[in-house]
């Protein structure tokens, strides 16, 4: 992409040229497998060309040359909105290498230092009149985002709320740009405090089963303590016989003797 960031600082030059009817958009997003996704945006405002007396197509070729040439598999479109023509390039499964440049006054690269990648760089067209121009206070937009896999640690351009993405303003930009994210994806602190609450949740309610289950347990057997005891058999009267003293039945007289 080294091509692809030379057009964009030559783009830079030429928005004092447009009036400040430029916009120019970079967004890459960082994976946690070494490579990168992201589009560009190279556009003027509808009509501009006419007013320096060409077309608007005429001036788009000139200002993009052969952007995008040089990324591999890059998918090119028209763009056309907020009353801004131009072209769209975007792309994906590049290697972090993809994204450097070499090119006086912008020396841009993203790498990665164990868990973490870093962006650094710095941006200036080299132009000492763009460079004193306000063009943004003329309606020029030129900007250049990262965005991070997991929270971004350090950085000096804009952060995003979600403290994923960082954006810096390239036509003011710091003396150097610089960003270090982390290279994979982390449990945000809310994340880990919620399921910690889980965790005392569930734990809770174990506890309370066990407890209850004890208690039930425990009052059954002290009802079963407290129950009368069942009223032994009435034992026999002690005057009663015992069947081996029962008068046994008299003995049959012997027949007399026969005359």
């Amino acid at each position: 992409m080294k091509t692809s960031l030379k057009v964009a600082a030559l783009s830079a030059m030429v928005v004092v040229l447009l009036s400040g009817c430029f916009k120019g958009k970079v967004d890459l997003t960082l994976h946690s497998d070494d490579t990168l996704d992201g589009s560009m945006i190279v556009a003027v405002q509808s009509g501009v060309g006419e007013s320096l007396g060409v077309s608007d197509d005429d001036l788009l070729s000139e200002i993009t040359g052969d952007v995008g040439s040089d990324i591999t598999d890059a998918k090119v479109s028209d763009y056309n909105e907020d009353g801004y023509v131009g072209k769209k390039y975007t792309f994906s499964n590049q290697p972090l290498d993809t994204f450097a440049s070499g090119d006086e006054g912008s020396e841009i690269s993203i790498t990665r230092e164990g868990d973490t990648f870093v962006v650094d760089g710095a941006w200036d067209t080299g132009d000492e009149e763009s460079s004193n121009a306000d063009a943004a206070m003329l309606g020029a937009e030129f900007t250049f985002s990262v965005t991070f896999p997991g929270k971004v640690s350090d950085h000096n351009g804009e952060l995003s709320n979600d403290g994923h993405t960082v954006t810096w303003d390239l036509l003011n930009p710091p003396d150097a740009l610089h960003a270090e994210g982390a290279a994979t994806e982390g449990s945000s602190p809310l994340g880990l405090i919620l399921i910690a609450l889980g965790v005392l949740i569930i734990a809770g309610i174990v506890v309370t089963v066990i407890v209850l289950r004890n208690r039930s347990k425990n009052g059954a057997d002290a009802a079963h303590a407290d129950a009368p005891a069942a009223p032994d058999a009435p034992a026999a009267p002690a005057d009663a016989p015992a069947a081996s003293d029962a008068v046994a039945e008299p003995a049959a007289e012997d027949a007399p003797p026969a005359p």
